[in-house]
């Protein structure tokens, strides 16, 4: 399986190591599961806190509701979480991977 650092405006936040896609996440083939590094605590839980908005937006549209507010901030946050520019970096050969999308539900992410 191919390995990946995670690197956000130049700084590790952790490998990602790819995993075979399942359809589990549908339009998401790219993903894998992350082991966190040490000090990439601020930048994870901005993908924590995208995951409960969007969980949460689900929960309101289930109920009858209306959920656009919550995913205008999702957005917002991956924005956020893009904005100083997010690569997977081969750990074997070196070349990068820009990440347009990137999203986190515990361990594992996907990416577009």
């Amino acid at each position: 399986m191919e390995r990946y650092r995670l690197e956000r405006g130049g700084q590790v936040l952790g490998i990602v190591t790819r995993e075979e896609w399942d359809g589990h996440q549908g339009s998401w083939p790219d993903q894998g599961c992350l082991e966190p590094a040490p000090g990439s605590e601020p930048a994870i839980a901005l993908l924590a806190t995208e995951c409960r908005l969007h969980d949460d937006a689900v929960r309101t549209e289930l109920a009858g509701g209306d959920s656009s507010g919550l995913l205008v901030e999702a957005a917002r946050v991956q924005a956020e979480f893009l904005r100083p520019g997010v690569v997977l970096v081969s750990v074997t050969s070196g070349s990068s991977l820009a990440v347009d999308e990137f999203h986190a539900e515990g361990e594992r992410v996907y990416w577009r």
